[in-house]
C-alpha cells in the first residue's frame, strides 16, 4: 500500500474541479479536494505523465471545506463541488470559463455569471447502470466501471427520488426489466407530462431531448428573448439542432426552420417548422442569407459551424453549449466581422464540474 500512496498539497483546481498538487515537478490531480489542503492520497492511474489519486486523508484543511450534505459525494463522480460552498464552486467555473476564452476571439470579454438558486433537487432527468449478476444498481464509480448504488441520490427533483428509493426497495428494479434484457444495460428515469417515466437501455433522452435543470433553462430562455429583441426581432431564423424548438419558442413574431435529427412536432408552436436532418452525416448549409442562426449542438459541438454562418450569412448568431470546449473550438476562426454582444455563463449543472455557456455575436458588416 506504501508504494501507492503520495503526499499531496493542493495548489489549484483544475476545469474538471481536480486538485492538483505538485510536487518534485511530478502533477497529481486529486478530486474532492480544495487549493492549501495538504495529506496522503492513493494512486488510481498514471497517463501522458501525470498521476491520478484518491484522497485518503486530509492533514491539513481548507476554511472553504465543509461537510457535504449528500451521503454518496465521498464514492460518487456525480457531484464535484459539495465539499465547499457555493460560491467557491462558481467562481472556480467562471475561471474555467475566462481561461478558455483566452484561446478565442473573445478573450478579456466580459462574463455575465448566473449561479443557480439550488444546488440539489434540481435533474429533471438521471441516467442509472445496471448489473444483473451482481444485482447493482447506480452510478458508476469514478474512471471504472464499477457501480455504486446510490438510494439517496440528492441531485434529482423530489418525484425522481421517491422513484429511485421504490426502486431499491426489495431491489424490486430487478421486476422491472424487460423481457430479454442484457445482464448489463442502463435505465433512465425522467419527468414527462404524463408524470414519471423509466426507458430501459434506450439511447439517452429517446423521447427528445430537454434541459435537465427547468428554473436555469427559463433563464436561459429569457435571455434569448432579450437577444431576440435586441436584434430588430429577426424575421427570418434558423435553429440548428433546435430539437423540440426549446430556444426559439419565443421568437413569436418570426419564421424559425429548425434542423435536427429528432423533434416532437407536437410541441412545435405555428412559427417553427421542422427539417428533418441528421446534422452529422449531412453537414451541409442551405445557401440561404438569413437575419439570425443559431446553435445548441451536444457536447461534441458542430465543426460545421463556420461553414454555416459563411453560407447563411446572419446579421446575429447566437451559440449555447453545455461543453465550452467545442464551443471554442467551434468559433477559434470566427471571421473578425463579427463582434461578441454578450457572454453568459449559466449554471446549469450546480454542484458539478459542468455549466452552460451562450455567446451572443453582431455581423459588423450587416
Amino acid at each position: 500500500m506504501k508504494e501507492n500512496t503520495i503526499n499531496f498539497k493542493i495548489e489549484r483546481l483544475d476545469p474538471l474541479a481536480q486538485g492538483v498538487s505538485k510536487i518534485d515537478d511530478k502533477i497529481t490531480f486529486i478530486p474532492k479536494t480544495l487549493p492549501g489542503e495538504e495529506g496522503r492520497a492513493l494512486l488510481t492511474g498514471k497517463k501522458k505523465g501525470v498521476h491520478f489519486a484518491r484522497p485518503l486523508e486530509l492533514t491539513k484543511t481548507s476554511e472553504d471545506r465543509i461537510e457535504a450534505i449528500c451521503p454518496h459525494f465521498n464514492q460518487c463522480s456525480g457531484c464535484d463541488y459539495l465539499h465547499t460552498n457555493y460560491e467557491t464552486e462558481l467562481e472556480n467555473k467562471k475561471q474555467s470559463f475566462e481561461r478558455l476564452l483566452n484561446y478565442s476571439p473573445f478573450k478579456d470579454f466580459n462574463i455575465k455569471c448566473h449561479g443557480a438558486p439550488n444546488r440539489l433537487e434540481y435533474r429533471n432527468r438521471i441516467q442509472l447502470h445496471y448489473d444483473l449478476k451482481s444485482k447493482q444498481l447506480g452510478f458508476f464509480k469514478g474512471r471504472t466501471n464499477q457501480i455504486l448504488e446510490v438510494p439517496s441520490c440528492l441531485a434529482a427533483i423530489g418525484p425522481i427520488q421517491e422513484k429511485l428509493h421504490s426502486l431499491y426497495e426489495n431491489q424490486s428494479w430487478t421486476s422491472l426489466l424487460p423481457p430479454k434484457s442484457p445482464p448489463k444495460g442502463h435505465l433512465e428515469i425522467f419527468d414527462s407530462i404524463e408524470g414519471i417515466q423509466i426507458t430501459w437501455n434506450m439511447p439517452y433522452a429517446s423521447g427528445g431531448f430537454s434541459q435537465v435543470n427547468k428554473t436555469m433553462n427559463e433563464l436561459a430562455l429569457k435571455l434569448w428573448k432579450d437577444f431576440y429583441l435586441e436584434s430588430n426581432s429577426p424575421k427570418k431564423i434558423f435553429d440548428v439542432f433546435g430539437g423540440s424548438g426549446n430556444l426559439s419558442r419565443n421568437f413569436d413574431d418570426s419564421r424559425v426552420t429548425i434542423f435536427d435529427n429528432y423533434c416532437d412536432e407536437s410541441k412545435l408552436l405555428s412559427h417553427q417548422v421542422f427539417q428533418k436532418r441528421d446534422l452529422f452525416k449531412e453537414p451541409n448549409p442551405p445557401e440561404e442569407k438569413i437575419d439570425l442562426l443559431l446553435f445548441d449542438p451536444p457536447r461534441s459541438g458542430f465543426k460545421e459551424s463556420l461553414d454555416w454562418i459563411e453560407s447563411c450569412n446572419p446579421n446575429f448568431i447566437g451559440y449555447q453549449s453545455c461543453f465550452a470546449d467545442t464551443m471554442i473550438r467551434d468559433f477559434k476562426n470566427l471571421p473578425n466581422h463579427y463582434e461578441a454582444l454578450a457572454i453568459h455563463l449559466l449554471d446549469f449543472f450546480p454542484s458539478t464540474r459542468h455549466f452552460e455557456s451562450i455567446i451572443f455575436l453582431k455581423n459588423t458588416r450587416a
